[in-house]
């Protein structure tokens, strides 16, 4: 903001100068360049702009009719941009824009590169920069739908090329490839080490009719397969045996997310909420796609991981009513929570009740969850309810790992600001880039924090009955007054004789 002279109201001077009506904008994986899309019109020919984020000045221009910044990406060191355009994909240095080669790829409609990439400390890093994409062909004229995985600069397909000294340099096959002919879009979700990738092949419309949200279909993308480093490998993802079927024996995909800590001892796996409602919720070995634990079915279609990949949230957002299930992927198991009893006749609380059994800790959001993240120290989580596509209720709820809510009053924001329909989004701001270059978090790997023993006497056996039992009559009855409700779950008191056994899951033998 610029105060003019002699005056008290600032004035605002555009830092994005000449733009004016910008209706998309994303930053470059390491925050370094803006990219903006505009309505594109005679006097703006190169609507899809890149901006200098530290001085805001414009660095380059693309034409681009369709609404979308998805056809700009950069790799994750920011040192190539890629750009597609109809056929092919142009390939440029990210400083200067000169062109460094292009991928041939008929019929192309998206494609796909990792914006993060680490790798544990005992690999030793290629001398020669590589860099992974995927590209997918749309089906056309009866001729299937393609993915295809990419290496830059070796493996690009036989009719792409690199620029080495300005000279086109050949390039050789795909590292690997599926054709399939019901597949409309493809959502590829990249592994933190950037050497795989799940692709989950959909169709908007099921022609089989057994679902209202079309076919859907999931696959295992490698770039190196195990019997031969040197060509990668492509699998159809195994589901678990306990997941619902369709009357034709289909299991629907409802979500899949890879664990994104790179730094983890062995393969990195991959989470899957697949089958018919109540879904089932699975763990997945990263090279073979086996499933390898299961989460339990409930109903639930979005899975979020921590950074550090310890803690795991499966949440039913969206047209779901907003349960939510937190556990501890180390341990195998839904993470007890620590409640502190409320003091009775007033003075200091002395006393705690732990909260383990299954059917006590699934939280439930009051409102629905528009959207969703674990904060970057990951032991924070945030549930928001934005419009347009909620134009009632709209607020931001934080909750800790282990599912408790944190209490309104002690948040840095005011809810009764953003309703009835006021807030577009809530996000955590990303964490900084690591000033050690050997580390890849900002904030460090935490487990569990024990209980508060220390401080307050925990209840057991009847009396932490008998005290949750109160505790959630409290809560029906905040709720039913619309009152604030406490941390323990609002839910009718079930005997522990009655209450199903243990919080875990189960592991596939």
């Amino acid at each position: 903001l610029d105060a003019p002279a002699g005056g008290t109201t600032p004035a605002t001077t555009a830092f994005l100068p000449g733009t004016a009506a910008v209706q998309l904008c994303r930053p470059s994986p390491r925050g370094t360049y803006l990219v903006t899309w505009e309505r594109p019109s005679p006097s703006l020919p190169e609507n899809l702009r890149v901006w200098s984020a530290e001085t805001g000045a414009m660095v380059k221009g693309f034409s681009c009719k369709k609404a979308t910044l998805r056809t700009l990406q950069w790799t994750h060191d920011e040192s190539l941009v890629f750009h597609m355009v109809t056929n092919e994909i142009h390939i440029y240095d990210a400083r200067t824009f000169e062109r460094r080669g292009r991928v041939r790829c008929q019929s192309v409609t998206s494609f796909s590169l990792p914006e993060r990439k680490g790798l544990p400390s005992n690999v030793i890093p290629p001398k020669e920069a590589r860099y992974t994409l995927t590209t997918f062909a749309a089906g056309v004229k009866g001729k299937p739908a393609r993915i295809d995985m990419l290496r830059y600069p070796d493996r690009m397909g036989r009719e792409s090329s690199t620029t080495v000294d300005k000279v086109n340099v050949p390039s050789g096959p795909s590292l690997a490839c599926k054709t399939l002919f019901n597949a409309e879009e493809v959502n590829v979700k990249w592994s933190p080490r950037a050497d795989a990738c799940l692709a989950l092949a959909s169709t908007a419309v099921d022609a089989t009719g057994e679902s209202y949200y079309g076919s859907s279909h999931l696959f295992l993308f490698l770039e190196s397969d195990r019997k031969n480093p040197t060509a990668g490998s492509v699998i159809q993802v195994p589901l678990p045996a306990e997941s619902t079927k369709t009357e034709k024996g289909i299991v629907p995909i409802v979500e899949c997310q890879w664990i994104p800590n790179p730094m983890i001892t062995g393969v990195v796996p991959f989470g899957v909420i697949s089958g018919r409602m109540p879904a089932l919720a699975s763990l997945h070995h990263g090279q073979t796609g086996e499933p390898t634990f299961l989460l339990g079915r409930a109903h639930r279609n979005t899975m979020d991981v921590s950074p550090h990949g310890r803690f795991v949230v499966c949440g039913g957002y969206g047209n779901l009513a907003g349960g939510m299930d937190f556990w501890d992927r180390n341990k195998g198991k839904k993470i007890p929570r620590h409640v502190v009893l409320p003091p009775g006749g007033g003075g200091e609380a002395t006393s705690y009740v732990t909260i383990k059994d299954a059917s006590d800790l699934t939280v439930t959001s009051s409102n629905p969850v528009v959207g969703h993240q674990w904060g970057p120290d990951g032991r924070t989580y945030v549930v928001s309810t934005t419009s347009p596509r909620m134009n009632v209720d709209n607020g931001v709820a934080l909750y800790r790992y282990d599912g408790s809510k944190v209490d309104e009053s002690r948040l840095p924001w005011d809810n009764d600001k953003y309703r009835p329909d006021r807030l577009l989004a809530a996000e955590f701001v990303p964490a900084p880039f690591p000033e050690d270059d050997g580390a890849y978090y900002y904030y460090d790997d935490r487990p569990q924090s024990p209980a508060p023993r220390s401080r307050y006497t925990e209840l057991k056996g009847k009396d932490a009955d008998d005290a949750l039992a109160r505790l959630q009559a409290a809560d029906a009855a905040a709720a039913k007054a619309g009152g604030k409700a406490s941390s323990a779950p609002a839910k009718a008191y079930v005997p522990p004789g009655a209450r199903k056994a243990g919080g875990g899951g189960s592991y596939v033998p």
